[in-house]
């Protein structure tokens, strides 16, 4: 396989996998919200639909290759590691480092996600005539 090929599947791989965890994100906030008692569950299902609204946004983005991709992938990014290290403390009832723990873990993720497009964003060397 030619490395541009490679490069444009791992692409499209990420792209799919934004999509499908913004969709499971969606539905489980939306699901979950009606049941939030407390203004931490409230604030973690509301960064759950900030991340998956933004992610959305960004997946369509990305395949289209606008150059305002960026600036939603960021917003997904922070609403993933705010959702991941709220969840387990505030719905889980867990420790604090639990959270800590699963927003470094939401950070991992999205970095994942966003590695494919990296390589894309380097300046190209202009050979001299």
């Amino acid at each position: 396989m030619k490395p541009a090929t490679r490069e444009r599947a791992w692409r499209w791989l990420a792209i799919v996998l934004l999509v499908a965890m913004c969709a499971t994100g969606i539905n489980s906030a939306l699901d979950s919200l009606p049941d939030a008692r407390t203004a931490g569950q409230r604030m973690q299902s509301a960064a759950q639909i900030i991340y998956s609204v933004a992610g959305l946004l960004a997946a369509v983005a990305l395949a289209a290759r606008w150059p305002f991709a960026r600036r939603f992938f960021r917003i997904f990014a922070i609403a993933t590691i705010i959702a991941a290290g709220l969840a387990p403390v505030f719905w889980g009832g867990t420790a604090w480092w639990t959270g800590v723990l699963a927003a470094i873990v939401g950070a991992i993720i999205a970095w994942l996600i966003w590695l494919p497009f990296v390589r894309g964003d380097r300046p190209r060397a202009v050979a001299k005539t």
